[in-house]
């Protein structure tokens, strides 16, 4: 049995460390166009975000005149990240969207970073904190 919770423990940190390396290299490759397409894109939006039974839930709404796709949101804390991949919200000009993520509130208290990477390539920041 301890051989088993070992075995699960080790799937899991790599699991883990592999995600970060893929949202890494992912945010890395996608700096250039976010810096290089932002000032040509009509997508303006606003993002809040919670803890709703202990996952993040963040709300986005819409200013632009240009519908906006959510592919994926990161949460960035003092050694920390988690992320939710394959969102794919469109959310249309004018309107309010809710989205519940599969990440979970950490277990340290601290202010963390909400990541929200549109299909555009553009990247919108808003915190939360934990307490």
């Amino acid at each position: 049995m301890l051989r088993q919770l070992h075995v699960k423990y080790v799937v899991a940190v790599v699991s883990v460390v592999l995600g970060i390396l893929i949202s890494l290299v992912i945010l890395q490759s996608q700096t250039g166009s976010v810096l290089g397409g932002f000032e040509d894109t009509q997508e303006v939006i606003q993002a809040t975000a919670y803890f709703r039974n202990g996952k993040l839930i963040v709300t986005i709404t819409n200013l632009g005149s240009r519908e906006v796709e959510v592919q994926m949101i990161f949460l960035e804390g003092r050694n920390y990240m988690d992320f939710d991949m394959f969102i794919n919200a469109v959310i249309a000009p004018g309107e309010r969207t809710e989205i519940e993520t599969d990440i979970m509130q950490p277990e340290s208290p601290g202010r963390y970073t909400v990541r929200i990477k549109l299909s555009n390539g553009q990247t919108v920041d808003c915190s939360v904190d934990v307490r």
